[in-house]
């Protein structure tokens, strides 16, 4: 939101596309929250600074290299790390809902920012590795639903007039097409 307030004016685009993917939920804040760009940094497109920023080492990382040999042990290993699974584990955690519900605040604030500004917005989401390697794996862990993102927000994008194009599903044929071959 910060961004395309900033940059839409810099470019003649017949529309706002953006992309969102679920590591998108883990540093989302209320836009309220957040703090001015430092001016020396004001050019540097791309980046969002908000009171919550901190340099972090996200251990999912580390396991997923290690475990990166086997879809099995990298589907183990995202499920345990941290919070990160908690937005595919029905029903939503606390943080997670919170997260979530500010996801569809900022998502809705975008749609009325391009309305305002007569440009269509569309969100394109991109699954994580996870979503594709989960339904492959076997696994059939109670509350595990790795569409619930796309579903949940693409109600919010039919209700707030933008388009949410899910590419989830298209992953997972490319994969079973690999799979194939």
């Amino acid at each position: 939101l910060i961004l395309l307030r900033r940059l839409v004016h810099r470019y003649n685009a017949d529309a706002v596309v953006v992309g969102f993917l679920i590591n998108d939920f883990y540093t989302n804040i209320p836009y309220s929250e957040t703090k001015p760009v430092p001016p020396e940094l004001e050019e540097v497109q791309g980046t969002v600074f908000h009171s919550r920023d901190k340099p972090q080492f996200h251990l999912l990382t580390l396991a997923r290299r290690i475990a990166s040999a086997s879809d099995a042990a990298y589907v183990a290993v995202y499920l345990r790390a941290g919070g990160v699974g908690n937005y595919f584990k029905l029903p939503l955690s606390k943080d997670a809902r919170r997260q979530v519900e500010i996801t569809e605040t900022l998502l809705r604030q975008m749609a009325a920012y391009c309305d305002s500004i007569g440009k269509p917005l569309v969100v394109f989401s991109l699954p994580q590795q996870f979503q594709i390697l989960y339904p492959r794996s076997g696994r059939s862990d109670p509350g595990i639903d790795v569409a619930y993102p796309d579903r949940r927000f693409s109600q919010v994008a039919a209700a707030a007039g933008f388009d949410w194009v899910a590419a989830r599903g298209a992953f997972v044929k490319a994969a079973e097409v690999s799979d194939r071959d």
